[in-house]
């Protein structure tokens, strides 16, 4: 639980709608009003886990493009967070900026959510952990036009924030993730 009482504005949520809202202005509003965009998918990996996502962007014009995309995040931490085994997963929303630097080379930012259910276990117990992760990243890359696709792989540095806990505290920290993607233009 949270702890706010009922008057108060939880932070969470509103980060939570706020992620929502954009996500799914880019899927479903963007490509009916006539601006410039795109749909695909990409699959990112880190030492503890694959996020497979679906994306959507909007060209800002400048070269620019804003992004959202929704997926899945599978985990394995092992040993690494805050209890001998840890593993789980949820899905989540993101937002970010991306920017071309020159000759198909990218750079941006990235925030994403996960809601996480992780199960934990150390010797002689066990339990299971709801949170709220918040990932702000750092993204670079390489991104190939194909004819109206566009094909990119990318390396982001980051971190994973615990911001919403509900049972014993897991692993949270640095994290660097390899991705690859898709998008197609319309």
């Amino acid at each position: 639980m949270s702890g706010l009482a009922p008057t108060q504005r939880n932070p969470v949520a509103t980060a939570r709608r706020l992620a929502s809202a954009v996500f799914a202005s880019l899927l479903f509003a963007i490509p009916s009003s006539g601006f410039a965009g795109a749909v695909g998918a990409e699959i990112r990996v880190y030492p503890a886990g694959l996020i497979p996502s679906v994306r959507g962007e909007l060209d800002l014009g400048s070269g620019g493009r804003v992004l959202g995309q929704a997926g899945y995040n599978a985990t394995d931490r092992r040993d690494w967070g805050k209890h001998e085994d840890e593993s789980g997963g949820g899905f989540g929303v993101g937002a970010g900026w991306m920017y071309p630097v020159s000759d198909g080379w990218i750079a941006g930012i990235r925030v994403d959510y996960w809601w996480l259910e992780i199960d934990w276990t150390d010797p002689g117990r066990s339990g299971s952990t709801s949170l709220g992760v918040l990932q702000p990243t750092a993204v670079a890359g390489y991104r190939w036009p194909a004819g109206r696709w566009y094909l990119d792989a990318t390396l982001a540095l980051g971190g994973e924030f615990n911001v919403e806990v509900d049972g014993e505290a897991v692993g949270e920290g640095w994290i660097l993730l390899a991705g690859v993607g898709g998008v197609f233009s319309f």
